[in-house]
Formats: C-alpha cells, sequence, structure tokens
C-alpha cells in the first residue's frame, strides 16, 4: 500500500510539473515574438553591454557622447506582421553652447533565418523609427516612432527580404562632413525604447 500510495503521489506530482513547463514554453514563445524577451546563441556575436539598447525597459535610458551606435539584442519577428517602433530621445549641450544640435536615426538591422545581416536597399539599415531628425537641445525629451510591415527594397518602412531577426539601432549625434562641429561636443539620451507588433483585433468575419 505504502509503495502504490507513493507512485500515485510522484504520478501527480510528475502531472503538475509538466504542466508548468507547458506553460512556461508557451509564455516564452509569446515574449519572444513580442520582444520581451531575447536570446543569445553562439551565431549572436554581439554579448550584453550595458550601454545596449533595453526593450520595454521604463527609464532606462543610454547615453552617447559624440557619435555613436547602440543596439538592442536580437528579436525573432514575422515580417507579415506591422511593428511599431519608438524611443524618447533629447540632447544635452555643452554650458557655453546654446540650443545645440544633434541628428538622430531610428531603425532597426535586418538578418536572415541564419542570424546573418542583410544588407541592400535604402539605408545602412531600416530606419522606419526617424532618418536625420534634428534634436535640438532646448527641446528637452521628445519621442520618435514609425512602424515597418513587408519585405521588401524601397522604404525604410520595410523589411528587407528574408528578414528573421532585427535588432533595435539607433544612431546617436550623428555627423557627416561639415555635421560634425554641431554634433561632437553633444550628449544624446535614448530611453523607454519600444518594438512591438500590432494586435489583429478582427474577428475573422
Amino acid at each position: 500500500m505504502k509503495n502504490s500510495a507513493f507512485f500515485t503521489a510522484l504520478s501527480f506530482y510528475a502531472r503538475v510539473l509538466a504542466g508548468v513547463l507547458a506553460a512556461i514554453g508557451i509564455v516564452s514563445i509569446i515574449a519572444l515574438q513580442t520582444g520581451w524577451l531575447t536570446l543569445f546563441s553562439e551565431a549572436d556575436d554581439r554579448a550584453p553591454q550595458s550601454d545596449a539598447l533595453a526593450l520595454n525597459a521604463e527609464e532606462r535610458a543610454v547615453a552617447a557622447n559624440g557619435n555613436k551606435v547602440v543596439m538592442s539584442q536580437m528579436i525573432p519577428v514575422d515580417s507579415s506582421l506591422t511593428y511599431d517602433i519608438s524611443a524618447e530621445v533629447r540632447s544635452i549641450a555643452p554650458a557655453d553652447v546654446k540650443n545645440g544640435l544633434a541628428r538622430t536615426y531610428l531603425g532597426v538591422a535586418t538578418f536572415d533565418k541564419d542570424r546573418k545581416e542583410i544588407r541592400g536597399g535604402p539605408g545602412t539599415y531600416r530606419y522606419a523609427g526617424a532618418i536625420n531628425f534634428r534634436l535640438y537641445s532646448d527641446a528637452g525629451w521628445r519621442v520618435l516612432s514609425g512602424s515597418i510591415t513587408g519585405e521588401g527594397d524601397e522604404a525604410h518602412t520595410q523589411f528587407r527580404p528574408g528578414t528573421r531577426y532585427v535588432r533595435i539601432v539607433a544612431l546617436l549625434n550623428y555627423v557627416s562632413g561639415d555635421q560634425q562641429a554641431e554634433t561632437e561636443d553633444m550628449t544624446t539620451e535614448i530611453r523607454n525604447v519600444r518594438f512591438t507588433p500590432r494586435l489583429n483585433m478582427n474577428s475573422g468575419k
């Protein structure tokens, strides 16, 4: 009788554990698709950094002094969906500069199913959130936002053909040619970075 009771209890707890693991698996899949959770692998050559963009993290700001590119971890995407991308940014000028100007880009780097970066078409990256946004220090925090969907090489609002993963990328204090003087001493901060798929609310009718 004791052995029977033991095996009955063991079977019960095994079923409970299997149910918990299944629930964790389902939640993890949903989190990966929405960007709540990101994973690294041997193919993912950019380890987490203290200045990496943190997705959906309230009030965590990354600061850049001078020209800098910052990226998030890698995120799986479904290019048939529409993703909204946004962030808050502000520029800080040196004490002797009045209303300094910094230029900002916000978008995604695109990767194929093997996590190899895809290039081609418009831009080094797909700047769906902001292209050459003029960010003045007197303006305080500003919101950058946009969306990206589908595949193609015609616009920044499209994923590159074959995209299966992305990194959110921000070019802070971007400089080119004669822009050097206006941004070289600027600091730009970015926070509240968002990248989320739009929910399909159609009822199927």
